[in-house]
């Protein structure tokens, strides 16, 4: 369920941003990454750059804005997904191939 939330906020930024093909491209890189966190630590600072870029850029949509604060409101939600063995890989060090 966790999970699901993330992603869905993923895609909603995704979507805010469609028409800005280069910002589309950075924050899906970003949100990537995110992602890919290998703790809770470095989940929560890497969320916290991509919200301190994105909340006094003027370029960002206000729908991809909203998305963002979202995310931040239920990191401590998210984190849990690293406290469970049982979790997507991401959350136990996976990393792409």
């Amino acid at each position: 369920m966790i999970l699901g939330c993330f992603l869905h906020g993923v895609l909603g930024i995704g979507q805010g941003c469609r028409s800005h093909k280069s910002l589309y491209t950075l924050l899906t890189q970003d949100l990537w990454h995110l992602f890919h966190s290998l703790n809770p630590a470095q989940f929560g600072q890497r969320l916290r750059r991509l919200w301190e870029w994105g909340n006094p850029s003027p370029e960002l949509p206000q729908v991809v804005l909203e998305k963002l604060a979202k995310l931040k409101t239920n990191a401590a939600n998210f984190k849990l997904t690293f406290e469970d063995p049982l979790a997507f890989p991401p959350a136990i060090g996976w990393t792409d191939p």
